[in-house]
């Protein structure tokens, strides 16, 4: 399943954390933290704010493509060294062009959800369910070997919005 993964350049991403810095992020819309954006960087307000929907409010690499998609089902990611893979209703489990860079990378990602649903997940506390707002998918995540081997894992279970 091909979902480009939006790469945001090196300038948009310390733009970014400028405005993430300035705000408090949780309790801001769209308008504030435009707003913050183009005292930041005037021209670049719409991908900073893009940026930060997708990696501060939402699901960073999995939103736009794989949430979005009502007969995705299951996303998977078993390990940084595989794509991760979704179940599509009709197509079944297949994997996708998403891959994440390193085990580092997969676990901070991993944090970053979990601690916005706001539970904490740790190498000393490594398994952790959690409700996804805003339209309640579960996911599971594990960090560290300890639980896999493979390190860092998650899956999200959307639920069927025509049952």
């Amino acid at each position: 399943m091909r979902c480009a993964r939006k790469r945001y350049s090196e300038e948009v991403r310390r733009r970014a954390e400028e405005v993430i810095s300035s705000l408090d992020i949780t309790a801001s819309n769209d308008t504030k933290i435009l707003e913050a954006a183009r005292k930041v960087a005037a021209g670049m307000e719409k991908e900073i704010l893009e940026y930060i929907r997708d990696n501060v409010l939402g699901l960073g690499p999995l939103a736009p493509p794989l949430m979005s998609v009502p007969e995705v089902e299951d996303i998977s990611v078993v390990s940084f060294r595989e794509p991760v893979f979704v179940y599509h209703r009709d197509l079944g489990y297949i994997p996708t062009d998403i891959t994440f860079q390193s085990e580092v990378e997969l676990a901070e990602f991993i944090k970053s959800i979990v601690e916005r649903s706001g539970k904490q997940i740790s190498i000393s506390d490594p398994v952790v369910d959690v409700s996804l707002p805003p339209d309640g998918s579960r996911l599971q995540a594990t960090l560290g070997t300890s639980v896999t081997s493979e390190g860092p894992s998650l899956a999200i279970r959307k639920f069927r919005k025509d049952l």
